[in-house]
């Protein structure tokens, strides 16, 4: 009979990174298990710890999955290891770091692509379904605010356990960073700058800067995009709306393997 076991909260894991001695959170026999972002964090299969939007009263994590075949390849296109270890060296680490909550984000390596997890302590505990409609909000807009899968869940997300083996690629899952707790309040207060500043904040996070030259929309030489509160501004090409900031750094989904 296969088992569901009790998460551990992921900020008293060791950091196994890119060792592969790490000891591993459970067993190799364990493959495609996920673990809850919600409730009561529990890891199994994943038809054991599914769990319908209208079940779920608690948020322990909130999860933003970042799949390399959504994403230009020239964000991973050189260095050793597999798309998504390249891709979070190169791009995602840097995006990361370029604020306060993204600092903060634990990371794994799924076999196939990134999961940054924002853990969130004290646990939030939905007093009643306005609660959870509001925090299924909160839950899209910190997901929106990187070039994420676009169809990834929101409240009823699993992320794959540290030591579990994808089965995709035979692939153990692997901490890349440790990350630490936040509270709920500094995600709500990201969440407030994102609706007060959404351009300003999101090129920040992508670009490290509130002026990019060249202009990574239109490219051109000797460019500049100037980045205001809700939209961004370039002599060459003009008004420049959100939505064309993602756009350079995403594409159609990948047919490719991974190599």
């Amino acid at each position: 009979m296969r088992s569901v076991h009790k998460s551990q909260p992921s900020h008293k894991r060791k950091e196994p990174g890119e060792d592969p001695a790490a000891k591993p959170e459970i067993d190799d026999g364990q493959i495609d298990w996920r673990e809850q972002t919600f409730n009561g964090g529990l890891t199994g299969p994943v038809e054991k710890v599914s769990t319908p939007l209208e079940l779920i009263t608690q948020l322990r994590m909130v999860m933003v999955d970042i799949d390399p075949k959504y994403l230009n390849p020239m964000l991973f296109a050189s260095g050793k290891g597999s798309h998504a270890s390249r891709l979070y060296h190169k791009t995602v680490s840097l995006w990361l770091d370029r604020h306060p909550l993204g600092k903060k984000a634990e990371v794994r390596h799924t076999g196939s692509g990134l999961h940054a997890l924002f853990h969130l302590e004290p646990i939030v505990v939905f007093g009643n379904t306005a609660d959870r409609d509001r925090w299924a909000v909160v839950v899209r807009a910190v997901q929106n605010a990187l070039p994420s899968d676009p169809n990834a869940p929101g409240l009823t997300a699993l992320t794959r356990p540290i030591g579990s083996t994808n089965s995709k690629n035979d692939r153990k899952v692997k901490q890349l960073r440790a990350g630490e707790p936040i509270t709920p309040e500094e995600v709500l207060r990201f969440v407030d700058e994102l609706r007060r500043r959404p351009f300003a904040t999101v090129a920040g996070i992508l670009h490290g800067a509130d002026r990019i030259t060249p202009c990574p929309v239109c490219k051109a030489d000797g460019s500049t995009l100037a980045a205001r509160d809700r939209v961004g501004r370039c002599y060459d090409c003009g008004t420049v709306e959100l939505v064309q900031l993602f756009g350079p750094l995403m594409s159609p989904p990948s047919t490719e393997g991974e190599e």
